[in-house]
Order: structure tokens, then sequence, then C-alpha cells
């Protein structure tokens, strides 16, 4: 006996950042504030509007004064998020001379806290079959 039922869902796309839902190496303390997980291995001082804040944001990554000038790069000692997740993360040598040390642990896609890809998540939001 063949048959068919009729239904209209409603189906989300969205961006899966992780299980703690946190983009990139931010992510929340235990008493619910924004707090980061890469840090410098200096403090940078932003008196007089000497420099551009946004390293102070939750997934920026290490920085460092160079010089007397305004301009930051990367800080190649400072500390790292761990990435983790299905993919590996590799690095060739010259990135990994630029960018400093990146530590990865494998677990699956729903375990991970700091994928280092995007990736794309379906749920359904509303379903209903057609007669009811």
């Amino acid at each position: 006996m063949l048959g068919e039922k009729r239904f209209y869902a409603l189906i989300e796309r969205y961006v899966w950042t992780g299980r703690d839902g946190v983009p990139g190496n931010g992510h929340l303390s235990n008493v619910g504030t924004w707090d980061r997980t890469a840090q410098q291995t200096a403090r940078l001082s932003t008196a007089d509007g000497m420099t551009d804040t946004l390293f102070q944001l939750p997934g920026s990554p290490p920085l460092k004064r160079s010089g007397d000038g305004d301009r930051l790069d990367l800080d190649t000692a400072g500390r790292y998020p761990k990435y983790d997740g299905p993919e590996p993360v590799g690095m060739d040598v010259y990135t990994a001379s630029a960018l400093g040390k990146v530590e990865y642990t494998s677990s699956s896609l729903e375990d991970a806290y700091n994928p280092p890809q995007a990736a794309i998540k379906y749920r359904v939001v509303y379903f209903k079959y057609l007669d009811e």
C-alpha cells in the first residue's frame, strides 16, 4: 500500500559557532561575562587614544605594540585559544612562524567549543501536516 502525507515545514539555516555558542576564541566566564582565551604577553596601553581598542574584543588575536607608533602586530609569543573539532588545524612553516603556536585537539562537531572552520547546520523551526 502506497500513500503520501503532505506537510509544510520552515527550516532555518545557521552557522554553528561551537558548543558554547560564542564565535571565535571568546567565551563566557562562570559568572556570565565575556572574557578572552587569547592573551597578549604584555598589557597594551590605550592612554590618550594611542591605539585602537579592537584588540580587547573576545575574538581578537594576541597583539603587541611595535616600536613607538600606533601600529599593533601579532604577538607570536602570546596565548591563542585551543581549537577543536573534526577538521584538524594545519599550518605550513611560514604561517606558523607568523602566527605563533596554535593548539588543536580532535573532537566531534557537536562537542567542539572552538571549531576552526564555520559549519552550516539546519533546524526545523515549524512543522505542520497540511491535512490537519
